[in-house]
């Protein structure tokens, strides 16, 4: 730019002499601000070319950063749903053991439901024995299960096994590579086995056995899989706790009903005893007459006898008392057939008659102990009116035949088999 302005001077001036100093020094700055310009554009430039590239690498590290985020969002997805398939698991479990019928179809229900869900090699279930010597495996998974089972399969309790390990710690065992560690030998009825867990069953602060899952997959237990399986094995245990207690309810329950039925037979044995072996009475339309014959007690549902002739019928209804048959209402009914209105309503009768029977035999007994209870106040209390060895002694049998009607009372005293 200098020497195009220059030359552009000469040519109208002449000569560079001929040139105004005032004009060189502008030429000069004139230059001097091209070659500044020309610094600035080139730096521009370059800080261009710096930021492009600069910018290309940020967009790749957003591209980075997106596919790892993407990943983590995957793998977060993947295990947000196996936790729900787990924990829909726990609440399915829990669920059935509220219509189990039984401890056996509770845990045949458990170990099934487990393994369908979470895909394990095998599942089992095993409990405690009344002596905590042993864990007794009660319910379990595929062929292996089914033999091991038909064999009884029961482990020592102790710390040899994963299953004895959370028993006694009440803490879960695992085994990352099952088959490597000498301590808890490999079972040869589960060979594919590379990692096993064993979780226990608690109640409170009482351990009643563990729940066992193997898999194929070595390392396959992982924290999460661990806290929502011990959630299953809290609730299964709870369940298992309640059947238990309702099964035990049950025979309690059943020993009573037995007991009580069997009372009630002695009862009413000594009731028609008392009166002679017969008690019941009859109605035929001209006044109630006593039986002489023994009431019939075999009779367990209403029976309809043939008729006398074409218009009369015999229908017997037992009266039943805690299942137990304590007598009959024989009704002899002028028609060919008996309506079930009819039948309905001597069973109704027959059943309150049967309450009403009881209240009175127990108020009969309440009395009769009543009067024991009285006599038995008299003559001790004739007794206690003298502090003379023999006095006493002849009070209490006069006391005693007397009050009670009987013939002869002997009283010796003395010590030795001889006196007795």
């Amino acid at each position: 730019m200098h020497r195009l302005l220059q030359r552009q001077l000469r040519r109208y001036l002449g000569s560079d002499e001929d040139i105004p100093e005032e004009l060189q020094r502008l030429v000069q700055a004139v230059n001097a601000a091209y070659l500044q310009s020309d610094d600035d554009r080139a730096l521009l430039e370059r800080s261009l070319e710096l930021t492009s590239q600069e910018l290309l690498e940020r967009n790749e590290q957003l591209r980075l950063r997106r596919e790892e985020l993407e990943r983590m969002v995957r793998e977060r997805t993947a295990e947000l749903e196996t936790r729900t398939i787990y924990l829909q698991t726990a609440a399915e479990v829990a669920r059935d053991a509220t219509t189990a019928q039984n401890l056996d179809e509770l845990l045949n229900n458990a170990v099934s439901l487990v393994r369908e869900r979470f895909g394990f090699y095998h599942t089992a279930i095993y409990l405690t024995d009344e002596r905590g010597d042993y864990t007794i495996l009660m319910a379990a998974t595929g062929r292996a299960g089914q033999q091991m089972l038909a064999e009884e399969y029961r482990q020592t309790l102790d710390e040899t096994s994963l299953v004895g390990q959370a028993t006694i710690t009440g803490d879960p065992g695992i085994d990352i590579e099952a088959g490597t560690d000498e301590k808890h030998p490999p079972n040869p009825l589960l060979p594919e086995t590379r990692s096993e867990l064993a979780l226990p069953l608690q109640v409170g602060d009482q351990i009643i056995g563990a729940l066992n899952v193997h898999s194929r997959e070595e390392a396959a237990f992982k924290e999460d899989i661990v806290s929502v399986l011990q959630t299953l094995a809290d609730q299964l245990a709870v369940a298992i706790s309640n059947t238990r207690l309702l099964r035990e309810m049950g025979q309690t329950l059943r020993e009573l009903e037995v007991a009580t039925g069997s009372y009630t037979q002695e009862a009413w044995q000594t009731v028609i005893e008392r009166s002679g072996g017969s008690l019941g009475f009859r109605y035929r339309g001209v006044g109630i007459e006593p039986l002489t014959e023994e009431v019939p007690q075999e009779e367990q549902a209403p029976e309809i006898a043939p008729p006398y002739d074409e218009k009369t019928t015999i229908l017997t209804v037992p009266i039943r008392l805690r299942d137990q048959v304590i007598g009959s209402l024989n009704l002899r009914l002028e028609e060919e057939q008996t309506l079930p209105e009819t039948t309905a309503l001597a069973e109704s009768v027959a059943e309150r008659m049967a309450l009403a029977l009881e209240n009175a035999r127990l108020l009969e007994e309440t009395q009769r102990r009543a009067e024991q209870e009285r006599l038995i106040a008299e003559i001790t209390a004739h007794m206690r009116e003298s502090l003379d060895m023999e006095t006493v002694l002849k009070t209490a049998v006069h006391e005693i035949g007397e009050t009670l009607s009987i013939a002869e009372v002997e009283v010796r005293m003395g010590l030795g088999d001889e006196n007795v």
